[in-house]
């Protein structure tokens, strides 16, 4: 098993922050559609 220690462990990769990114606005994009949706039927 080779020893693969990493000095800049501590920040995550640019690609999970990303994916971090893109997870957190597709669930408030679902969260605003929901929204309207409930808004257009009320009126």
């Amino acid at each position: 098993m080779p020893d693969q220690t990493q000095p800049a462990n501590d920040t995550p990769p640019p690609l999970q922050v990303l994916k971090y990114i893109l997870g957190g606005t597709c669930i408030y994009a679902v969260l605003l559609v929901t929204l309207a949706q409930l808004f257009i039927s009320a009126l």
